[in-house]
């Protein structure tokens, strides 16, 4: 995948479980692990050290609590900001939960108790609400905000304009989180590179012809040059054409997914199912389409006994 170091524990059953890979550019270290939360020391370009605290809250309350307790005792007496990021399990208020038991909220109080006397600020999130869903039907399903980030009471003196990004849940019961924050960045522009699969494609070698055939007046070196310039044009315009269609897929998805999720609240009507099985379906075939294009040989051969593991 791309990643010269990497840190994680094994899941339990479908339970749990963390892993984290990073580049060598990331300038980051790993300071502990355990079956709850992998600790990391990160070094901002401008030298600002600080902790990114992966953490997985267990489910049940009992076996929560000390955990809390034992990540607290490590981080909030160091020197450096700190985040902690991860499926906590637990709501916090009642507006995080949808469900016909709304009014119904274990370990909130103790939770926030909890956060307040360690003073941890609650990252703001944009994007759907809830991060979480039972994936039941009627008014058995439950939405929930579980997924999110807290600081430590200095982060935004150094990160102020940090935010959580919520993705809309698809596959998995879980929706993706995206810790961004908004870091000023110097943008180069780059050169344009045709993907491979383009200059396989059929409508792709159509597009070259049409391109190449028209007669331009001046010298040969000229209407070569001409030639060249409108062809790399035309495969630009149609290659981002072709990975717009892709990338509309699935915006549409997520608008009838959202759809879905509201009328859940008032109706009957399982959409949301319906559209999380096309979802799936969708889903797979671009797996196989990646699969094909990839450079990682573990990633075609897959884990079998080939003479690529054992030699």
């Amino acid at each position: 995948m791309g990643f010269s170091k990497a840190a994680g524990i094994n899941a339990n059953g479908a339970s749990g479980g963390l892993w984290v890979g990073w580049k060598k550019e990331a300038k980051m270290s790993l300071v502990m692990s355990c079956s709850n939360f992998v600790i990391l020391l990160v070094k901002k370009y401008n030298g600002i050290l600080w902790y990114l605290v992966l953490f997985y809250g267990e489910p049940n309350a009992s076996l929560r609590r000390p955990v809390l307790l034992e990540l607290v005792e490590r981080i909030t007496n160091s020197e450096y900001p700190f985040i902690i990021i991860g499926d906590f399990n637990q709501v916090d208020y009642a507006c995080d939960k949808l469900s016909a038991n709304k009014n119904s909220i274990p370990e909130a109080y103790e939770f926030n108790s909890w956060r307040l006397r360690n003073e941890l600020l609650d990252i703001p999130f944009k994007g759907p609400r809830f991060t979480w869903c039972n994936n039941r039907k009627g008014e058995k399903r439950v939405y929930e905000r579980i997924d999110k980030a807290l600081g430590s009471k200095d982060w935004f003196f150094y990160f102020p304009s940090t935010v959580i990004k919520h993705y809309r849940i698809q596959i998995s019961d879980h929706a993706p989180i995206e810790l961004d924050l908004n870091l000023t960045k110097n943008i180069t522009k780059k050169l344009y590179k045709v993907d491979a699969w383009a200059l396989e494609h059929l409508e792709c070698i159509q597009v070259i012809r049409e391109a190449w055939l028209p007669k331009d007046v001046g010298s040969p070196a000229f209407s070569v040059m001409k030639k060249l310039s409108m062809v790399r044009q035309r495969i630009k315009k149609w290659s981002l054409d072709k990975r717009q269609e892709r990338a509309g897929k699935w915006e549409e998805f997520d608008k009838r997914l959202e759809e879905g999720m509201k009328m859940a609240t008032t109706t009957r009507n399982d959409l949301y199912t319906r559209v999380n099985e096309e979802v799936r379906e969708f889903a797979t075939a671009a797996a196989i389409y990646w699969k094909q294009r990839a450079e990682i040989k573990w990633m075609i051969e897959g884990d079998t006994c080939t003479k690529f593991f054992f030699n």
